[in-house]
């Protein structure tokens, strides 16, 4: 069994999936799309028609800036 990755323990901690997390990022970004004059079809794709790879990216991004405000409003950097 391998040990938990920091950000994986502050998730759980904080009681946070990085799906959650995912599905928050991919709001705010299809949020900012419809405000967009033209905004192309692919941008306001829902969290459930994206495919692994982008839901994965977008996963990525929350995970690593929910770990970052965790660690700033903790007093930490990392």
């Amino acid at each position: 069994m391998t040990a938990p990755t920091p950000a994986a323990a502050i998730l759980a901690l904080a009681g946070v999936t990085r799906e959650d997390l995912g599905r928050r990022v991919r709001a705010r970004w299809t949020a900012w799309a419809r405000a967009q004059p033209h905004p192309k079809p692919s941008w306001l794709a829902p969290w459930e028609e994206l495919s692994p790879a982008d839901q994965e990216a977008d996963m990525a991004i929350g995970e690593d800036l929910f770990t970052a405000g965790w660690l700033a409003g903790h007093g930490r950097t990392r």
